[in-house]
C-alpha cells in the first residue's frame, strides 16, 4: 500500500485551505452541486471507457486517499445481495423448520425480562 500512496501523490504534506472556505454558504452549495455533477460525469465516462472493474478500482483508490488525508470512511457492512423472491410468495425449507422448531424449544418456559 505504501507505493501505491506514494504513486498516487500522497504525503504527510497538509492539506491547503481550498477558496471555498471564504465562500458564502450559497456560493459554496451551487459549487459543491456542480462538482458533485462533474464527478458523476467523470466516474459515468471511466465506467463506459474502462469498464466497471476501472470504475472499482477507481473508487478503491479514492477511498484510500481520502482516508490518508483523515476523511472518516464509514464501515458498512452489506451485501450485493438482493432478494427477488417477494415473502408472500417465499416458501419456507426444511432448514428453517428445523431451526425454528430447535429455537421454540430452547426458549420453552424461559420469561422475557422486558
Amino acid at each position: 500500500m505504501g507505493k501505491r500512496l506514494h504513486c498516487m501523490g500522497m504525503t504527510n504534506a497538509p492539506l491547503k485551505t481550498p477558496p471555498r472556505a471564504g465562500l458564502p454558504a450559497t456560493e459554496r452549495e451551487k459549487l459543491n452541486q456542480v462538482e458533485t455533477q462533474e464527478w458523476l460525469d467523470s466516474l459515468a465516462y471511466v465506467m463506459t471507457d474502462g469498464g466497471v472493474k476501472r470504475a472499482a478500482e477507481l473508487l478503491l483508490d479514492l477511498e484510500h486517499y481520502a482516508y490518508f488525508y483523515g476523511t472518516p470512511i464509514e464501515f458498512k457492512q452489506t451485501t450485493p445481495y438482493i432478494n427477488t423472491i417477494p415473502p408472500r410468495i417465499s416458501r419456507s425449507t426444511p432448514a428453517t423448520w428445523t431451526w425454528n422448531s430447535r429455537f421454540a424449544t430452547s426458549c420453552a418456559g424461559t420469561r422475557r425480562s422486558w
